[in-house]
């Protein structure tokens, strides 16, 4: 995302030693949302020096989190958007991103606690 979160976690890989791939997605936003989140993922990558793609992912988010979410709100049940989102999208389509670009593994900077100076998640 190009966040402190994201940025931390790939910066401690890389300086672990790891090959690292940047990959912003396009979930949903307002107008100018993500122009200004992707000029933050290129200072990022360009900072690392970290290739990087943007994966659009809107129409997905929407059928997949956003819809479901409305509609279980409707049905006066408590949604639980991010539990779909983790399903089908981070590691769902972003996985499956990542392994179409030959990666064995994928890292965010969600969901991330350290144990004996390792970041585990």
């Amino acid at each position: 995302s190009g966040g402190v979160d994201s940025t931390v976690t790939a910066y401690k890989l890389k300086n672990l030693g790891h090959e690292v791939i940047g990959c912003y997605m396009k979930l949903h936003g307002k107008p100018n949302y993500h122009e200004e989140n992707i000029k933050k993922v290129e200072k990022v990558a360009n900072f690392l020096q970290i290739p990087y793609h943007i994966l659009d992912l809107q129409e997905d988010f929407k059928n997949k989190v956003y819809m479901p979410f409305v509609d279980t709100y409707k049905e006066g049940k408590t949604p639980n958007p991010c539990a779909l989102c983790n399903r089908f999208i981070k590691l769902g389509k972003l996985l499956e991103f990542a392994k179409s670009l030959g990666c064995e593994k994928l890292a965010t900077g969600h969901y991330a606690r350290l144990e004996n100076n390792l970041i585990k998640t």
